[in-house]
């Protein structure tokens, strides 16, 4: 039986168009992947580099991130610290405590991630003790983003558990500033794990990501496949057979 190729003029329009789209898009999530890759790169050789005396070294670029780092100064005992909401730790729901450092020498601040605590009992009305005496002169640790809670749709309010305890959604500077009236260093100070104060300090690589972005562009790519496919198919016509013709 003689099959005939008939593709539509609309049919291979669109073909071209969902391809092209298709195509594009697989290509950007792979460029996405390199320079994730590349961030990563230079976060690690960063991490690699011998510790800055933050008290010494002026930080308002994010470029230091990785690096480690030692500060000397004091906690803000005036100033409110702040919890971290929806903060996972081997499965439980906890917060990352957050809490302004002064330092000696420049007068800079900059937020200091203790670690994590677990809710109290898992229920939310509760305030976890994060009363440790904040008599830390020295610190050490590494230079990091400030947090994430993953993606929100909008602003979240800053909730005061007690004049001296926030509770946030997300880590938002600006919004923090507003609130405390705290001028802080766009980095945050990681301390190191299991040296100083009592929270869970167990730090976990934070990865490339690029994976997840090679994954989006193989699927962007299959779907252009799948196109292809459909468009071959629905373009091959057979041959009506003469219904006056018997077998």
């Amino acid at each position: 039986m003689k099959i005939h190729f008939k593709p539509t003029l609309w049919g291979t329009f669109a073909l071209l168009v969902f391809c092209s789209l298709f195509i594009a898009l697989g290509l950007w999530q792979l460029d996405r992947g390199r320079q994730k890759h590349e961030i990563y790169q230079q976060y690690l050789q960063r991490s690699e580099l011998p510790a800055i005396d933050l008290n010494q070294t002026l930080t308002h670029s994010t470029d230091m991130n990785g690096r480690k780092a030692t500060a000397k100064g004091h906690y803000l005992t005036s100033s409110p610290q702040v919890l971290l909401d929806n903060q996972i730790y081997k499965g439980r729901v906890g917060y990352s405590v957050l809490t302004p450092f002064k330092l000696d020498d420049n007068h800079l601040i900059i937020w200091v991630h203790r670690g994590w605590i677990p809710m109290p009992a898992g229920d939310r009305s509760k305030i976890p003790d994060i009363s440790e005496e904040l008599t830390h002169p020295s610190l050490e640790g590494i230079l990091i983003s400030a947090p994430t809670t993953g993606i929100t749709l909008e602003k979240t309010p800053i909730e005061s558990l007690t004049p001296q305890i926030l509770r946030v959604q997300t880590f938002d500077l600006v919004q923090l500033t507003q609130k405390t009236g705290l001028v802080t260093l766009p980095s945050m100070l990681k301390l190191v794990g299991g040296t100083q104060g009592p929270f869970v300090q167990e730090w976990q690589s934070p990865g490339s990501g690029e994976q997840k972005h090679y994954g989006y562009a193989f699927q962007w790519f299959s779907f252009a496949i799948l196109a292809i496919i459909i468009y071959l198919v629905t373009a091959i016509r057979r041959p009506k057979q003469d219904a006056s013709v018997k077998t």
